[in-house]
């Protein structure tokens, strides 16, 4: 795996999985003496992947990817309920080729399973 995050102190460990909204990506960094985990997901527009959308001007790609990080902004002012996952940062990425990467990072929660089977001798 080989991804270069656009926050310096935070390190991709592990792609966790890939679907329609992008590669979603387990990242950590230290914190004094501990290590503080977040989930990354990488948004591509247009999915370089994707051969079958037609194409748009630079601009207009542009135009698309402003408008997405401008909604998951807007996500942040709720990301204090119990029932939303926290909203930490985005960054939007011109990639070399035609289009944008947004990076949408948020806190990373562990399944019930895996949950129990850390605290279950507390």
């Amino acid at each position: 795996m080989s991804i270069t995050l656009p926050w310096p102190e935070w390190t991709a460990v592990e792609q966790i999985s890939r679907g329609k909204t992008g590669k979603l990506y387990k990242a950590m960094k230290k914190d004094g003496d501990s290590i503080v985990y977040s989930a990354v997901n990488v948004i591509s527009v247009p999915d370089p992947k994707d051969s079958s959308k037609a194409q748009l001007s630079d601009s207009e790609y542009a135009s698309a990817a402003n408008a997405f990080t401008d909604i998951i902004r807007t996500v942040q002012g709720i990301s204090d309920k119990s029932c939303i996952v926290d909203y930490e940062d985005v960054w939007l990425t011109k990639r070399e080729d035609t289009g944008y990467d947004i990076y949408l990072r948020t806190e990373y929660l562990q399944t019930i399973t895996d949950y129990f089977a850390v605290n279950e001798a507390n």
